[in-house]
């Protein structure tokens, strides 16, 4: 686990994706998240939890897609607590590769959205079981 003041050090910028800033990545890989929900989006008939996901992940991926400033920002401060939680050493993030990088942004993104969407459990749940 990473401590707040590394948290911190990675939202300032350093450590950096090597090929990259981390918000440019995080960026481009919040788009690719956003049109692939809004691409597979599911068809709903009365399921209200999962209407509810449905339409808060559409908000944020819109929002996403429009280049919202403040979005980008919180989905940098979300995905750097992410990677904060998870049993990455230090080290092992000043040394990560841009593939590693790409890779932890691609998983993690659409976890991050839901977290900015405040969708909950039972809303994935009922959305996630839903025929595609």
């Amino acid at each position: 686990m990473l401590t707040v003041t590394q948290q911190l050090q990675i939202i300032g910028g350093s450590p950096n994706p090597p090929e990259t800033d981390l918000l440019s990545l995080l960026l481009q890989t919040g788009v690719n998240t956003a049109m692939t929900f809004i691409d597979n989006e599911k068809t709903i008939i009365e399921n209200d939890p999962a209407q509810s996901y449905q339409d808060k992940l559409r908000g944020v991926s819109f929002r996403m897609l429009t280049g919202d400033e403040n979005l980008l920002f919180q989905l940098r401060r979300i995905f750097v607590a992410i990677l904060g939680r998870t049993n990455v050493t230090w080290a092992q993030v000043g040394n990560a590769t841009q593939a590693q990088w790409e890779t932890f942004a691609t998983d993690e993104c659409l976890n991050a959205f839901e977290y900015i969407a405040r969708t909950t459990l039972e809303e994935k749940f009922e959305y996630d079981n839903l025929p595609a």
